[in-house]
């Protein structure tokens, strides 16, 4: 627990370092690292798994579709306007671009065309899904969209401090004893309260800035629930992954947590929903 506190605590400083120095291009950086290293982690669990996968072919794709999602999304936008056709020409350029990249990092594997659908789906399930935090960027550009993200980080990484927290001591029922033992009902809805108070607090935060907009705070606390519970079947869905390997951690690089996918499992699926949410819902106000 204690590491696991310091490692939070870290990471934490590290988001808003970069943030408030580098804006966007810092949550960028963040988003390239933990990506990069959260994809090659999912290969090798794969591999574990008995899965052919080309890691470094996929990766390399997995971080051009990152910066061509924000930096090439001005020219693009000028060609196909609307946002879904031109996120759709991303995922499809990138899984190609993998395919081409095989004859430079050819995977382990006497069939190579073994390796082209994990691969593909390792690019579509982790950078692809996360880089819709840079497509909510690109709906208020400058520090509402990065204040919107934050508040999506918020109400999905505080599920997990709520769930740690009300299953240690309160947890006794079991919710997931195949693919988590340690997961219980009672933390899954502690963590639903804690993200619903650390939504409210992020709309409070935001509203003393001049963003540009007001957060909704009765809307944005709402919200943070099925951030929350798509947030913990993600969670789940890693979980399921590696009980498939046989492996605990997805890696050792963060102490108390494990690997860089171990981190990011929450928000792989809570990105694209926040997205959706964010462009259905009026989170703020003018």
């Amino acid at each position: 627990m204690k590491k696991r506190i310091i490692s939070s605590l870290t990471l934490w400083g590290t988001l808003f370092a970069l943030l408030y120095f580098f804006q966007i291009h810092g949550g960028i950086l963040i988003m390239l690292y933990l990506s990069g290293a959260a994809q090659l982690e999912l290969y090798k669990i794969w591999e574990k798994s008995g899965r052919r996968v080309a890691p470094k072919a996929g990766t390399v794709a997995g971080t051009f579709l990152i910066l061509a999602a924000y930096y090439l999304d001005g020219y693009v936008s000028n060609l196909v306007p609307d946002p879904w056709s031109r996120i759709a020409i991303l995922a499809v350029c990138s899984v190609l671009l993998a395919w081409l990249l095989f004859l430079v990092f050819p995977p382990k594997t006497r069939f190579p065309g073994e390796a082209l659908i994990p691969t593909s789906l390792g690019i579509l399930y982790l950078p692809f899904l996360l880089q819709f935090f840079l497509q909510i960027q690109l709906l208020e550009d400058g520090q509402g969209g990065l204040f919107i993200c934050l508040w999506v980080v918020v109400a999905t990484k505080f599920t997990d401090m709520g769930a740690l927290l009300f299953g240690k001591y309160l947890g006794k029922h079991k919710m997931a004893p195949t693919l988590s033992p340690n997961k219980t009902w009672e933390g899954a809805i502690g963590g639903v309260l804690v993200s619903v108070i650390g939504a409210y607090l992020v709309g409070l935060l935001g509203n003393q800035f001049d963003l540009g907009f007001k957060f909704s705070l009765p809307t944005i606390a709402l919200l943070a629930i099925p951030l929350s519970i798509i947030g913990q079947i993600g969670d789940l869905l890693e979980s399921a992954f590696k009980r498939q390997a046989n492996v605990k951690d997805s890696g050792q690089g963060i102490p108390g947590i494990g690997g860089a996918l171990d981190l990011v499992d929450s928000l792989i699926l809570a990105a694209p929903l926040a997205y959706v949410l964010v462009t259905q819902f009026d989170i703020f106000q003018r």
